[in-house]
């Protein structure tokens, strides 16, 4: 599975992960204008949102339900309908894909409040996973994935739909 997995206790106990492939920090986007942080102090009362079964609502569930309404969406995608009807005041979601929400026509009202959560949250580094097991499968990806950071290939595609590195 290629598809920005974050490494969890629960997950590995199901799949083998790979090395990292990139890091993306989750990040709140919220309205440009509103004044809002993502202190404790800063989010008491606000109706804070991220998408089901992601590491970023296991992180809301367990900093935030004491002071904020945590809303599960049933996808990033859908949080961000949420955050443009005004329906939450907060999207927590992993920083590329509130990258591309930033970027389009709707998502020009809206930017990343605060910094990103710390380097060290579950959803910093994306894996990919193979069947339970199969090391053999795991260490050949490994392989590739090193020899395109040795020989320049992943910091050329990083170049190109990135404005900064992912690695």
């Amino acid at each position: 599975i290629v598809a920005s997995m974050a490494k969890t206790p629960e997950r590995e106990k199901r799949a083998t992960f790979t090395d990292s492939y990139y890091r993306s920090r989750s990040s709140f986007v919220g309205k440009a204008d509103a004044g809002l942080d993502s202190t404790n102090k800063g989010l008491v009362g606000k109706r804070l949102c991220a998408g089901k079964a992601t590491v970023q609502l296991e992180y809301l569930q367990q900093h935030f339900t004491d002071k904020a309404e945590v809303i599960p969406s049933e996808s990033s995608d859908e949080a961000f309908v949420f955050l443009a009807k005004g329906d939450v005041d907060l999207v927590l979601a992993d920083g590329l894909v509130g990258l591309e929400f930033l970027k389009s026509d709707v998502g020009q009202a809206y930017t990343f409040i605060c910094p990103p959560l710390p380097g060290d949250h579950v959803s910093a580094a994306a894996y990919i996973t193979v069947r339970k097991g199969n090391e053999a499968l795991r260490d050949r990806i490994n392989k590739a994935l090193n020899t395109i950071r040795l020989n320049g290939q992943y910091d050329a595609i990083n170049r190109k739909y990135f404005p900064f590195s992912i690695y």
